[in-house]
């Protein structure tokens, strides 16, 4: 007779031991921005329009975007790269505001015209303190490291000169020195511009271009050629 075999106690299946794989890490924001350049550039704004543009560093700048400091140099060399594009965009959107608003001024009133960029200077300056701070800063093209910079900025300028010069040429202007009068003209407005950002002059936003007109209004009427 056979004897009956004994059962082999059953044992326990052994768990597993590999652990599930962990989720890899979610990648740096600072390298998944949505649009990290003009986060910079924006962040800059805020704080030269609340300190200057002295107080302006780019580890700061890169935490208002949200990001590690180390990320804004895939984008920008160092903090005068920053200033260079804050102020180039600057220049490049005064260029075109002064240029939209001249195309409702008769070309046959060149004292009108020449008011009515005087007033988009002032106005833009009001609306983007930020931005104005940096480009009325000190030069950050003094080295000739930015050039597209120097070209928006001598952009402006040709433009308040032409516009002298047309003016001398109808003889509705005083044959002046038109690179003179742009200088003298760009200080007023500059001026008048600064005296209202920091709030040594107080005026309130929609008076902006009024009080620029009557301020320089003046000024720019002794340029008409008498008759």
């Amino acid at each position: 007779m056979i004897a009956p075999q004994k059962k082999a106690s059953a044992k326990p299946r052994a768990r597993a031991t590999t652990k599930p794989k962990k989720a890899a890490p979610q990648a740096s924001k600072a390298y998944h921005h949505g649009d990290l350049r003009r986060a910079i550039i924006d962040a800059t704004k805020a704080i030269a329009e609340e300190s200057g543009a002295e107080a302006f560093t780019l580890r700061e700048a890169a935490r208002r975007a949200g990001v590690n400091h180390r990320a804004a140099y895939r984008h920008f060399q160092d903090k005068s790269d920053v200033l260079a594009a804050v102020a180039e965009e600057g220049f490049t959107v005064l260029l075109a505001r002064i240029v939209s608003t001249l195309e409702g001024v008769p070309a046959s009133d060149p004292e009108a015209r020449l008011l009515a960029i005087a007033r988009s200077y002032v106005e833009f300056a009001s609306e983007n303190r930020g931005a104005y701070r940096v480009m009325s800063g000190p030069r950050l093209n003094v080295e000739a490291n930015y050039p597209t910079l120097e070209e928006a900025i001598t952009n402006c300028l040709v433009l308040v000169r032409r516009e002298i010069e047309a003016g001398i040429q109808r003889d509705k202007l005083r044959n002046v020195n038109a690179f003179d009068a742009t200088l003298a003209l760009w200080a007023a407005v500059h001026g008048l511009a600064t005296l209202v950002i920091t709030r040594r002059v107080q005026v309130r936003p929609a008076l902006v271009g009024s009080l620029t007109e009557r301020l320089l209004g003046d000024l720019l009427s002794g340029y008409a050629k008498k008759k």
